[in-house]
């Protein structure tokens, strides 16, 4: 991979891939896809990667997997285990994550070695399959943050208009993979620190209005409980694992692996925790006040003056998450 030369338009063989000079810099277009990252390249450090994850994952999307497990029927003890068992596996996050900064290299770059060049490709498959899965989900989170947001202001929007909408966050979640690894990182830290800001006022309203009686509510079977821990594992630390190397191989080769595993894992296992719980709390203060998938877990009994800037930044976070799946998409080259 490292050694090998970057062929010309005609055939023409250039110099090594190590020694083309490229430039690790925020809102620059990155050059690197599924190449070996030089050591000069390799900026980032462990705080870098576990804030990384927690710009991804502190997300709305995150506190409504919250709710929606609620909608299941669970106690708010059966969530509360179900959410603080299913985290757990964050840590397949961090396993996932080691071979970054020894490689320089993707996951699936890396599997070549015990798969093949084509044996790799089923493998490869179906993780687009997965990260196609992520991004949908992801867009229709967004149209139905757009969606709402102009409802709350009394404009009901169309089907065109509806279309226009999905055409325009289509492309804009395009902007962040293709500027690269070091913008991602930088913008998602970021937009980590505005979310964590709404977070502890949306957890002052929760808080301050949590009905105690939910929490003893008659428990689900355990086949209703082991299906909302499948959920929260899914979109959690077993989803993450195929994006792990994508990011960690910005990392120094000499990362204690220590640090590289804590990182990812604690990055993306503490917001998940407290985004989900969080969650299941403000279901707790009236299950009417849910209307649906659209509402995002959000409470229409919050007043005006929160839910509106909540729902424009949770348009720019919801954008955000599916830059994790798309930047693989944008490297991944499957000749």
């Amino acid at each position: 991979m490292s050694g090998d030369l970057v062929a010309g338009r005609h055939g023409r063989p250039r110099q090594p891939l190590e020694e083309i000079p490229q430039e690790y810099a925020a809102f620059k277009i990155e050059q690197r896809g599924i190449d070996l990252i030089p050591d000069a390249e390799r900026k980032m450090r462990p705080s870098g990667l576990f804030w990384l994850w927690s710009g991804a994952v502190f997300n709305v999307e995150f506190f409504y997997y919250g709710t929606l497990i609620m909608f299941f029927g669970l106690s708010v003890p059966q969530a509360v285990a179900a959410i603080l068992i299913g985290n757990l596996l964050y840590a397949l996050l961090g396993f996932a994550s080691l071979q970054g900064p020894q490689t320089g290299t993707t996951a699936f770059m890396v599997s070549r070695a015990p798969f093949g060049q084509n044996g790799n490709r089923m493998v490869a498959l179906f993780n687009w399959v997965t990260q196609v899965g992520f991004e949908t989900e992801g867009i229709f989170f967004v149209v139905a943050t757009v969606i709402l947001l102009f409802s709350l202001h009394g404009t009901n929007l169309n089907g065109p208009a509806k279309i226009v909408v999905i055409i325009i966050a289509a492309l804009l979640q395009m902007i962040l993979p293709l500027l690269g690894h070091a913008t991602i990182s930088k913008v998602l830290r970021y937009l980590a620190y505005v979310f964590i800001v709404f977070f502890a006022v949306l957890a002052g309203f929760t808080f301050n209005r949590l009905h105690l009686s939910t929490f003893h509510a008659k428990p689900v079977t355990f086949a209703v409980w082991t299906t909302a821990l499948v959920l929260i594992i899914s979109v959690g630390g077993l989803g993450w694992t195929e994006n792990g190397n994508d990011y960690s191989r910005y990392l120094p080769r000499t990362t204690p692996m220590s640090r590289t595993f804590w990182a990812a894992t604690l990055g993306g296992a503490i917001p998940s925790v407290i985004l989900e719980l969080l969650g299941v709390f403000a279901y707790t203060i009236t299950q009417k006040n849910f209307v649906g998938i659209t509402q995002l877990g959000v409470p229409q009994s919050f007043p005006e003056w929160f839910v509106t800037p909540f729902l424009i930044f949770a348009i720019f976070q919801l954008l955000s998450i599916n830059t994790i799946d798309m930047y693989w998409c944008a490297r991944w080259s499957p000749a």
